[in-house]
């Protein structure tokens, strides 16, 4: 392998460590047999890719994934790690959306 192309596949593996899922739920509130008694269920929302911007934890998605304001988003990295995320600016004509890993 020349220098090319060790430099493309290393860029290719720091690419790919970048690469988050991300996933939502949103907790409703439903009615099944009796209004005075109802029940709340998680319910999944959106989900998809994003991609990690910045070493604190910023992350570039479509604003498709993370549909809902109210909804409760974590992404996934490449080694299974989970972190919840805050969404920090939205776009729905851009369709792009920025969120930030919250720090315990």
């Amino acid at each position: 392998m020349d220098a090319f192309q060790a430099a493309i596949s290393h860029n290719i593996e720091d690419t790919r460590s970048r690469v988050v899922r991300i996933t939502g739920t949103k907790q409703v509130q439903i009615e099944f047999t009796n209004p005075l008694d109802p029940q709340k269920i998680d319910t999944q929302l959106g989900g998809g890719q994003g991609f990690l911007l910045s070493s604190d934890g910023y992350v570039l998605t479509n604003k498709h994934v993370v549909p809902d304001n109210k909804g409760i988003y974590t992404v996934e990295f490449t080694d299974s790690t989970k972190a919840t995320v805050e969404s920090l600016w939205l776009d729905p004509f851009l369709d792009l959306a920025i969120l930030k890993i919250k720090t315990p």
